[in-house]
């Protein structure tokens, strides 16, 4: 099973104690479950992650284990700022995309699954220069636009389809996916099931 490990020196400036780096941590803490789910899904994610990328990630893993371990004053400020938001906007976007399709997926609903207030996760979204319903009605498209390339749902209607992945108006759903991928959702069946 992989794993990531933080070398002690870039956190021990950052720490009110040395001691805390002994202490065991439940996930029961708030910054020890951050922490956990943060880096599960880093792992978990079957996308290649640029260098780039990686700095940021890496970066993100230090502020939440610097909060986890008991930060100095200047140190919790900052990692609260970087690494914990970070890791909270990781935890609702794939929250997201694991209920796509439900129709409770709301606001509210997310804000209250996570413990947070919904100006909270909008402010997570609009730092990205995004706002949840954008990144939502993104990601249902893509979802979408998956569903039309599988073979196995080519018995499924375009509109079945939509609504399987949480789009209620059929209407706007197709004028949406035709902005987005410059197509209709016919085309990108026929050239994908057709190749």
């Amino acid at each position: 099973m992989p794993s990531i490990a933080i070398p002690r020196a870039l956190v021990i400036d950052r720490i009110a104690s040395s001691d805390s780096l002994l202490k065991t941590r439940s996930l029961r803490d708030p910054a020890a479950h951050l922490l956990n789910s943060y880096a599960a899904s880093l792992l978990d994610s079957d996308t290649d992650i640029t260098e780039e990328d990686q700095t940021v990630f890496a970066a993100h893993l230090v502020d939440l284990a610097v909060l986890m371990l008991g930060a100095k004053r200047d140190a919790a400020h900052q990692a609260r700022g970087n690494g914990a938001r970070a890791a909270r906007r990781q935890a609702l976007k794939a929250d997201i995309a694991t209920h796509l399709s439900d129709p409770r997926l709301s606001l509210e609903w997310l804000a209250k699954r996570h413990g947070i207030s919904v100006p909270y996760v909008r402010a997570l979204f609009y730092e990205e220069g995004t706002s949840f319903t954008d990144h939502v009605t993104a990601e249902r498209l893509d979802h979408v636009h998956g569903l039309l390339r599988d073979p196995g749902l080519k018995h499924h209607t375009i509109a079945a389809i939509a609504l399987m992945a949480g789009f209620g108006d059929i209407s706007w759903f197709n004028q949406l996916f035709r902005r987005r991928f410059q197509a209709t959702p016919s085309d990108i069946r026929q050239h994908f099931l057709s190749n």
